[in-house]
Formats: structure tokens, sequence, C-alpha cells
């Protein structure tokens, strides 16, 4: 989702290079989603973004009012789980409050 910085899981099933009504340098690729929640579509390769690896735990993890993050988001029956950007609007008693 471009506008919204939303990413959702979805499975790579094939690469369709110089698909029409897309960049022919590019292609396309297309996408299935965990339990069939969408049906497949066709992304544009430049809109694909791969999960970045999870951070280490043991190490700290302070972000501060204002700071950027990405919070999964569970699956649901209408849709994919997946992630999205939020800021962090404030901390209480140790509990992070975020918002997109």
């Amino acid at each position: 989702d471009a506008g919204a910085h939303r990413w959702y899981a979805a499975r790579l099933e094939d690469v369709v290079p110089g698909t029409a009504g897309f960049d022919d340098s590019s292609g396309a690729v297309i996408c299935s989603f965990e339990g069939g929640t969408w049906p497949d579509r066709l992304v544009p390769i430049d809109r694909v973004r791969f999960v970045r690896h999870r951070p280490n735990l043991s190490s700290v993890f302070e972000p501060v009012v204002g700071e950027i993050l990405e919070v999964e988001m569970p699956r649901t029956p209408s849709a994919p789980s997946g992630w999205r950007r939020a800021r962090v609007s404030s901390r209480q008693r140790g509990l992070l409050m975020v918002a997109p």
C-alpha cells in the first residue's frame, strides 16, 4: 500500500518480466496471501518489500516519543498479516502508544 506505508505478508508465486501496464524494466510478480485472505494479484516489482530481520532480542530497545517504528499487524478474517509505520506518541508505564 504505497501511500499508507503498509505492507502485507504474501508469497511470491511467479515473476512476470515486462508485464503490460507496468514499467518494462521492472515487470511484476504474482503474489498469494496467507490462507487465501485475498485473491492472488499482480504487483509491480518496485512495490514489493521483503521482511526485515528482527533485531536481536538481547539488544536494548528504547524508542523515544516522535520516533517512527514498524508495527506488526495480525491476520484478520478480511486481511493478511503485515506491518506498517507508526510514530511513538507517548510512553506510559513502560508501554508504547503509537499512531499512524
